[in-house]
């Protein structure tokens, strides 16, 4: 096969298969590569199966994650589930943090006249706290719990602007969610940006109210190392990214009520936003850099065949 030729003439002793997909083609070339045997990793990048089709795969899938070397995970939480669900080998499972480029995620990068020229042509204005999410406008992010916030916000007669930065096939449903919650003038809809650390730096809370799939975040990753303080629902590894009270706060999915009330916490209070901004900031550069996790997985590639 191409597989095997390609391992063959470039004397490959590593593979990294980044989904289960893969990993099938990968553990059919080790079986009858021409080549010394070389190691498997399997990096897992799913929390939660999508369907019954995709759970019914695993008699498949499962078998050939347990003769892979090393088994990785995003998080702690997708670790235990999948080791408990599929009867994993806890001794070759390993998890490596998603990690972001914090030298390019960073205030000092963003140019002050580049913020005043979003906030104008979006129509945000100076007294206005804007809360704001990014990612695909899907099914599963749910992103219309924070609309449904933000009508409760306004009701409550709090001035803020939802900042919706993404697109998707929900697109079209919040819209019309926007309008019969009569809040349209409170939305912004960017579409896909170029930079992300525009609308990033001009955020005063980051959210994610995803309802499923989220394993660990890079979305929330970026927004805390763009010092913006973040509040997630109770999904994947949330728990393992924020430290309540510290750099953000966590809600349970799908509850609008708790989110809303959270929200108010953070808008009534600039010190609180400010400190959990900068404790954002300091977490992403101990624990969770580009270089960190790079370092990680070269660890597991600079092992040596048996």
């Amino acid at each position: 096969s191409k597989l095997d030729s390609y391992l063959t003439i470039n004397r490959i002793r590593h593979v990294l298969t980044m989904n289960l997909y893969p990993l099938l083609y990968a553990s059919i070339a080790r079986g009858v590569s021409r080549q010394r045997r070389f190691l498997l990793s399997a990096a897992v990048n799913t929390t939660t199966q999508r369907s019954g089709k995709d759970e019914l795969s695993m008699i498949l899938y499962a078998p050939l994650i347990k003769r892979a070397e090393n088994i990785m995970f995003g998080c702690a939480y997708q670790r235990d589930m999948w080791v408990d669900r599929y009867k994993l080998p806890v001794r070759k499972s390993r998890v490596i943090y998603n990690g972001v480029d914090e030298k390019y995620f960073s205030r000092k990068t963003v140019v002050q006249s580049d913020l005043t020229a979003f906030r104008k042509d979006y129509g945000i204005a100076p007294d206005e706290i804007v809360i704001g999410t990014v990612g695909q406008l899907r099914p599963e992010k749910q992103q219309s719990d924070l609309l449904k916030s933000a009508a409760r916000l306004v009701g409550l007669g709090y001035k803020v602007k939802i900042l919706m930065v993404g697109d998707g096939s929900e697109r079209i449903s919040l819209a019309m969610l926007a309008r019969v919650l009569n809040i349209d003038k409170y939305i912004v809809f960017t579409g896909e940006v170029q930079d992300i650390r525009i609308p990033l730096a001009v955020m005063d809370i980051f959210t994610l109210t995803s309802v499923s799939v989220e394993t660990f975040s890079n979305a929330a990753l970026e927004a805390m190392s763009m010092e913006v303080p973040i509040l997630l629902s109770d999904v994947g590894g949330a728990r393992e990214m924020v430290r309540e009270g510290y750099n953000g706060y966590i809600y349970n999915k799908g509850n609008v009520r708790q989110l809303t009330e959270l929200l108010q916490t953070m808008i009534r209070n600039d010190g609180l936003r400010c400190l959990m901004a900068g404790k954002g900031r300091e977490r992403i550069e101990n624990e969770f850099t580009f270089r960190k996790m790079a370092d990680q997985y070269q660890g597991i590639f600079s092992e040596r065949v048996v």
